[in-house]
């Protein structure tokens, strides 16, 4: 019963995008490197889903009330104009070539998802 409670756990996390508390991600706009943690990516999404991603393109396929719902779900602070990323998921261990961004709920990882990137691994 325990090994089901916390497969259950395990689950329920991955599904909620959460992120990997000891990843750490540069920010786009961070001259001096230092670094954007997890708990930055997760307050700059609010209840959008963290997601890395790759193959960034402006097509999203939102309609403009969409976007304006779905920008407005980020809050102040995320720079970056929205955009589709391929191959999103959660957040492992990827060569560095993926990005981490902010990406709408109720998307999964068969489609484009619409994205803002906040930062990239390191």
């Amino acid at each position: 019963m325990k090994f089901f409670a916390v497969a259950t756990l395990i689950a329920a996390t991955a599904m909620a995008g959460a992120v990997p508390r000891s990843y750490q991600w540069i920010s786009h706009n961070d001259r001096s490197k230092s670094g954007l943690g997890s708990s930055h990516a997760q307050n700059a999404c609010g209840t959008n889903y963290v997601k890395c991603c790759q193959g960034f393109s402006p097509e999203h396929g939102l309609s403009r009330q969409d976007e304006s719902r779905f920008r407005a779900g980020l809050g102040e602070g995320v720079p970056g104009e929205l955009q589709g990323g391929n191959n999103c998921g959660p957040c492992g261990n990827e060569e560095g070539s993926r990005s981490v961004a902010c990406c709408s709920e109720g998307s999964n990882n068969l489609i484009s998802l619409p994205c803002i990137a906040i930062g990239r691994l390191m």
